[in-house]
């Protein structure tokens, strides 16, 4: 399922717009998701057998969302290093996968799958804000 996500990913359209870029993408991802609920929930809720370990092509699908995020976000930090990027990247997904993984189970109060967007919106607009005033 992962590997379909990043299939999914590497073929939204990208443009001149690096908030359009991050938008297009965190949308592409919430969408996957919310069309594919149960093996979403399924997926991030499974615990692999203790002593077991995760297996290299989730590292690998993983890193390549990570990279992504990095490549558009890229624009908007032109001073920063790649580590810092990468940071950002990281961090900034793991915002959208947070509200991604609230909406998908539709047991949050305000933030379900009918509100997803209006939240993930935000957080758009709120980091890359952030990042170009840095």
């Amino acid at each position: 399922m992962v590997a379909s996500l990043v299939d999914v990913m590497k073929g939204v359209t990208l443009g001149p717009s690096p908030a359009a870029n991050i938008d297009a993408l965190a949308r592409c991802y919430l969408d996957f998701a919310l069309d594919n609920k149960r093996m979403w929930n399924l997926l991030f809720t499974h615990y692999l057998p203790q002593g077991a370990t995760t297996p290299q092509a989730l590292h690998d699908n993983v890193n390549m969302v990570s990279g992504l995020v990095a490549e558009v976000i890229t624009p908007l930090m032109p001073k920063a290093s790649r580590t810092e990027i990468e940071i950002a990247a990281k961090t900034f997904w793991a915002s959208v996968h947070g509200i991604t993984a609230i909406a998908v189970t539709d047991k949050g109060p305000s933030l379900n799958s009918a509100t997803a967007h209006v939240f993930l919106k935000q957080l758009i607009t709120t980091y890359t804000r952030g990042l170009t005033a840095a």
